[in-house]
Formats: structure tokens, sequence, C-alpha cells
């Protein structure tokens, strides 16, 4: 039954990860890295990394987040984390690359997923709302090691 219970909560959170960085990349045209968590009341909520002020790399949030994120799950306060970054992923060749987001979803019996989405975006030109347009492509899920949930 955990084996459920963490599988349909990683799902919940990639898929919020993933309509919410649509969302920004058709706003914006990219997104700084953020996470979104599951509280053990069920509710989702989402966390931004400390220098949100624009400052730092995207490196440097995610460090941020995955720390933020650990203390929560250390501290037992969250019990499902996803972090969502934009990427670029290598062809299997590494002749190209092409545009990605990253989602890193974990539950805290321990199952951790990656979600790669592969994704187009296109400017729109004029006073068209939203600004870019993105189309989702493939979308890969894979089992990865825990990096928010390890210590537990």
């Amino acid at each position: 039954m955990a084996d459920n219970a963490g599988e349909d909560a990683c799902t919940r959170l990639i898929e919020e990860c993933l309509a919410a960085a649509k969302r920004l990349l058709e706003e914006e045209g990219q997104f700084r890295p953020f996470a979104l968590t599951i509280n053990e009341k069920g509710d989702t909520e989402i966390v931004m990394p400390e220098a949100a002020d624009g400052e730092g790399t995207s490196e440097q949030d995610l460090e941020a987040l995955r720390a933020d994120l650990g203390a929560e799950a250390a501290a037992g306060s969250i019990g499902a984390a996803a972090i969502a970054l934009n990427a670029w992923i290598h062809t299997p060749d590494r002749s190209s690359r092409r545009d990605a987001v990253i989602v890193f979803a974990e539950h805290h019996a321990g199952l951790s997923l990656q979600a790669n989405q592969i994704y187009a975006i296109e400017e729109r030109h004029g006073d068209v709302v939203p600004a870019h347009a993105v189309t989702w492509e493939e979308l890969t899920v894979d089992v990865v090691e825990p990096s928010i949930f390890a210590a537990a």
C-alpha cells in the first residue's frame, strides 16, 4: 500500500510541477528552479529557493532547495517533494541538445523518480498572450537515487 501512496504522490507532484513549469515557460520563456511539497494533510505547497531575488545560479537554487527540503523531510513535516528545473538534455549521441523540464520527485517511503519532459518553445509576436507557445514532446520517467529523503 505504501508503494501505491508513494507512486501516487510522486506522480501528482510531477504533473503539478510540469503544469506550473509550462505556465511559466509560456509567460516568461524560462523559469528558475522551484519545488512542490505535500504535507501531512495532503496539501501541496510551492517552495522557492532562498535566493529567489534573481541572484545566484540555477545550481545554487537547486542546492538551496535540496537543503531546505532535506531539513523539512528530516523534521517529518513533508511526506513527498519535487524539484523542477529548466535544463537541456543531450541526445544519446551528444550531437545536439534539447530543452527539457526535469522534475525530481521523492516520497518519504523511499520512491524517487526523475521525469524528463522534452519541449519545444516558440516566441510569439505582437500582443499575444501568453508570449510563448510551448509544445510538450516526449516524457520519460525513471527511478533514481533519492536526494531529499536520503537520510530518512
